[in-house]
């Protein structure tokens, strides 16, 4: 847990950057270097994981806005209007989220395996 450790003190560092933080987990993939190595499921998530994750979206979803500003071309006010009201609604709904995941916790209940999240890979 200390690379999570060190990653959420680099997102804090980074907070004031105007970019956006996208964490990603290990997938193992066959025929590479790494063919052996566990992926990294939702199953393996620890508080330190949730908090991560939760400080890379909170990030995001304040930077997200400055940049729709920054990158918005002049012609089409009506979509831009739109794509703006739409990022702001969608930081609203997902405020709980980010407060229970900056806690510790997942943000929602898993209360069975999803195929989603824990595919079948066939063999080749």
């Amino acid at each position: 847990t200390d690379d999570v450790i060190a990653s959420i003190e680099l997102v804090e560092d980074l907070n004031y950057s105007s970019s956006l933080i996208v964490p990603m987990n290990f997938v193992s993939m066959r025929g590479v270097g790494l063919n052996d190595e566990e992926t990294f499921t939702l199953a393996k998530m620890t508080q330190e994981h949730w908090q991560l994750m939760g400080l890379c979206v909170e990030h995001n979803l304040r930077v997200i806005p400055k940049l729709m500003r920054v990158y918005q071309t002049g012609r089409d006010l009506i979509r831009n209007w739109l794509l703006c009201f739409a990022a702001r609604w969608m930081t609203q709904s997902v405020q709980q989220y980010v407060a229970t995941m900056k806690r510790g916790e997942p943000p929602i209940a898993r209360r069975e395996a999803s195929r989603w999240l824990y595919p079948d890979i066939p063999v080749f």
